[in-house]
């Protein structure tokens, strides 16, 4: 996608209300038809809003299901394809909704003011399982598709969710965790209730499932780590009525159901799988980039769908070769797409951002920078699209969170902004990224602030080298683990001109007693406790060097955060203050972790002024 000749215009802050995210692709049983989500930002509603679209298989929009102002997701097929299951909070809670598939016509199926998510219908169509709260923990329960009273599937103290119906339609396989700390586990019982059967040991986070077409196996994408960070998931398979698994993908060197990270919630959900008569497909990424891959038992893995570029989320039906899938790529957030199940004859059904074409957008240059080791980094620059005119600009370097989430070949509007305001901006899969191996991503265990600080700075260095940019007006941004860094980086060197830290860490220590998942994350990100090894709790935070810091530094922090806690920010304005330097803390109420990706129309834009405000301040 590119600007058209004389009609090129710079990309503004109110742009992100004219985007539009495509998810959740699901194809009819014939192939004929599929079923997607659209998500958007409403500014007069300060929400985000989704509803469900219907096209052909030519990309003709046959229904739009879901009212404008509310949230509709999840739609499912039935399995003549006469019907489609989905989820709307028209009305308050969410709900389970049922669309005739020619006529558009809709009925709730799910009584008002309770809440049922996860359609999952039965082979012969007369069910639709569903999970929903029950007293404080999460069931799996079934629905008469032609209506009446909900039938429970589930009971027991625990959180049950993704349900899935034997393709012989005998049980239903489903995941579970018993506690918030515990990891999901595979579990199957009748499809009318009674035993449980967990099929799965509890030795590791299980992330998706999905049947075999004989019934006779379930494969699902796990690691058998316990809460190891930064570790390959893998695609695994067992049988369904209990026994040994089996890891398909071991030894294949790349994290299953893993894809390219960006500034929308797209990829941070339960990954697609889907188990047809020829192979188990899933999504992964490969350095920068998220491919569709394909396996079966005793087969190496082959790439269906591959590119430069980010493929999100997809679908695929036995009755007919047809694979859909969101694609999203650099200049364009994403768009649905069909092939064939081996990945030939792909089309763009959709062109969902086709007005990103009036903008002059910054077409990312990948490079890849020896680090002083001797280990290849890849990096990404982009400069300022040329209708700003800046001459040697100056630069931006955006650290990712995670630690182990990737940046690549995908749109961000954030970045695309920033250099449409005339700056400069770098991304780095320094160590620690997944998308290389499990030994590049888990690098910096127990030695966050060491190799990785080295990659970034290297690679700033590289970018340098390349010419045309301003070294002198440098800046460091970034969210989670990004904030982290960019504590650190500023404590341990004073050329950058202005910092950016949000929801970010600053005490090791304090965040090990605060966060929601703090025990079990940092005594495999650390190595130990905060009790077995003080020192290096310690020496790793970057509030122990604020009296270092030269660089003015603004933290943004939402109060609701979990996972780091606002108090990390706090405690570091008030040190670096202490010491004589500048800092500001932005507070932002209503929000938690991930506010950058699904926060509110209101605090977006208060976090993207208070951005914007300290860059030009400082830069």
């Amino acid at each position: 996608m590119s600007a058209k000749p004389g009609m090129a215009r710079l990309l503004g802050t109110d742009d992100l209300f004219r985007l539009r995210w495509l998810d959740d692709p699901q194809e009819s049983p014939d192939g004929h038809r599929i079923a997607c989500v659209v998500m958007a930002l409403d500014e007069a509603l300060d929400a985000t809003v989704s509803q469900v679209l219907v096209l052909d298989d030519a990309g003709r929009m046959l229904h739009r299901l879901g009212a404008a102002n509310t949230r509709s997701d999840s739609p499912r097929w039935s399995p003549g394809g006469d019907r489609l299951a989905f989820v709307s909070a028209d009305g308050g809670a969410e709900r389970i909704w049922l669309a005739d598939a020619s006529t558009g016509d809709t009925r709730c199926l799910t009584a008002a003011a309770t809440t049922a998510t996860e359609p999952a219908w039965s082979p012969d169509g007369r069910w639709v399982a569903y999970s929903a709260p029950v007293d404080g923990h999460r069931q799996i329960g079934r629905l008469p598709a032609a209506g009446g009273e909900p039938q429970p599937v589930t009971h027991g103290q625990w959180q049950a969710y993704a349900p899935q119906f034997s393709p012989d339609g005998t049980r239903i396989a489903f995941l579970a965790q018993c506690s918030t700390v515990a990891p999901a586990d595979v579990w199957v019982c009748s499809a009318t209730g009674g035993e449980l059967k967990r099929l799965t040991a509890g030795t590791g986070p299980v992330r998706a499932l999905a049947w075999s077409p004989d019934s006779r196996s379930i494969a699902y994408i796990a690691h058998a780590r316990g809460p190891a960070q930064g570790v390959d998931f893998g695609v695994w398979v067992v049988p369904s009525e209990r026994g040994a698994p089996r890891h398909l993908t071991d030894g294949f060197g790349r994290s299953a159901g893993l894809t390219v990270r960006a500034d929308d919630s797209r990829g941070t959900q339960a990954p697609s799988l889907c188990w047809l008569p020829d192979g188990i497909y899933f999504v992964f990424a490969d350095g920068g980039r998220s491919h569709i891959g394909r396996v079966s038992p005793g087969e190496p893995v082959q790439t269906v769908i591959g590119g430069d570029r980010a493929c999100l989320s997809f679908s695929a039906a036995a009755g007919a070769d047809v694979l859909a899938f969101i694609a999203a790529e650099p200049l364009n957030p994403g768009d649905l797409h069909l092939a064939r199940h081996d990945g030939t004859g792909e089309r763009a059904l959709s062109h969902a951002n086709d007005w990103l074409g009036e903008c002059a957008l910054s077409r990312p240059e990948r490079f890849t920078v020896t680090a002083s080791d001797g280990q290849a980094i890849d990096a990404w620059l982009m400069r300022p699209p040329s209708l700003t005119g800046a001459v040697n600009p100056p630069l931006i370097l955006q650290i990712h969170g995670g630690p182990h989430y990737p940046l690549g070949e995908r749109f961000y509007f954030d970045f695309q902004r920033l250099a449409a305001q005339g700056y400069a901006v770098l991304y780095v899969n320094m160590r620690g990224s997944q998308g290389y191996g499990e030994a590049f991503a888990t690098a910096i265990r127990g030695a966050w602030g060491e190799r990785d600080y080295l990659d970034l700075l290297e690679c700033l260095d590289a970018a340098l080298a390349q010419g045309g940019l301003d070294g002198g007006r440098l800046a460091v941004t970034g969210v989670s683990y990004g904030g982290y860094m960019t504590n650190w980086i500023i404590g341990h060197t004073p050329r950058f001109r202005a910092a950016i830290g949000e929801n970010g860490i600053s005490d090791l220590q304090a965040n090990f007693a605060t966060s929601l998942h703090g025990e079990e994350f940092w005594n495999w990100e650390l190595g130990g406790t905060p009790q077995t090894m003080p020192a290096r709790y310690r020496t790793l935070s970057p509030v122990t060097y604020a009296a270092n810091v030269q660089t003015p530094l603004l933290l943004v922090h939402a109060e609701n955060d979990t996972n780091c806690a606002i108090a990390q920010s706090e405690t570091m304005a008030n040190a670096v203050r202490a010491h004589g330097g500048v800092a500001l803390l932005v507070r932002i109420p209503g929000e938690g972790h991930l506010m950058n990706l699904i926060g509110t129309p209101e605090h977006r834009q208060q976090r993207m002024a208070a951005i914007d405000e300290w860059l030009a301040r400082w830069l």
